[in-house]
C-alpha cells in the first residue's frame, strides 16, 4: 500500500551504482548524483520540514526531489480538514512569495480557503516540497511526482488534478 516500498524497491538499486543513467532517464543529466531517502527540505519555518521520498544530489549544487505515491492516492482526500498548518501563513508574511513562488503562494491560499479542492492529489504536500526546494539554495531544482497508476475513474480524476496543479503553478516549479 505504501509508497515507501515502491521507492525503496526501485531507487535502492542505484545507491551502489552509477546514478548517471537514472538521472538521464529523469531528464536531469548532470553526472553522478548521491541518492538519499527521506531527505528533509527545510522551509525556514518552525517545526519539522517536509521530506522528499528520494533526492538526487549533485556536487554542482543541483537537486532532483521525488515524491511518490503507490496506493495512497486512491484514497479520497478528507473534506473539512485544514490543508496546510498555520505556520505556512504567518501574520504579515507570504512564505512562498518570499521564496520567489508567487503562483504557488496564490495556489496555497486558494487551497487553504477551500476555493481549490482535490479528491485524490495531495497538492499541499507538493507545495511544501516546492517551498523547501526554493528556500534550499539549490541550483535548478527539479520536483518529480511519481505514482503507480491504476485504471479506473479515480485514475482519471487524479490525472486531471495533477494537470490542474501543474497548470496553476506554471513555470515556477520544474
Amino acid at each position: 500500500w505504501s509508497s515507501a516500498a515502491l521507492v525503496w524497491n526501485f531507487f535502492s538499486y542505484w545507491r551502489e551504482r552509477d546514478s548517471a543513467p537514472l538521472a538521464a532517464a529523469l531528464g536531469v543529466s548532470d553526472g553522478r548524483a548521491e541518492l538519499r531517502f527521506e531527505e528533509p527540505l527545510p522551509t525556514g519555518l518552525e517545526g519539522d520540514p517536509p521530506t522528499t521520498d528520494v533526492a538526487l544530489l549533485w556536487p554542482t549544487g543541483r537537486i532532483a526531489a521525488v515524491e511518490s505515491k503507490f496506493g495512497e492516492w486512491l484514497v479520497r482526500r478528507p473534506r473539512n480538514k485544514v490543508v496546510l498548518k498555520d505556520k505556512y501563513f504567518p501574520q504579515g508574511r507570504r512564505v512562498w512569495e518570499e521564496a520567489g513562488l508567487v503562483r504557488c503562494e496564490a495556489f496555497a491560499r486558494e487551497l487553504q480557503s477551500g476555493r481549490e479542492r482535490f479528491k485524490h492529489f495531495h497538492a499541499a504536500q507538493l507545495l511544501k516540497h516546492a517551498l523547501g526546494l526554493a528556500r534550499g539554495g539549490w541550483r535548478s531544482p527539479v520536483l518529480f511526482y511519481l505514482y503507480y497508476d491504476w485504471p479506473g475513474r479515480e485514475s482519471l480524476v487524479h490525472r486531471a488534478e495533477v494537470e490542474r496543479f501543474v497548470a496553476s503553478i506554471g513555470p515556477e516549479v520544474d
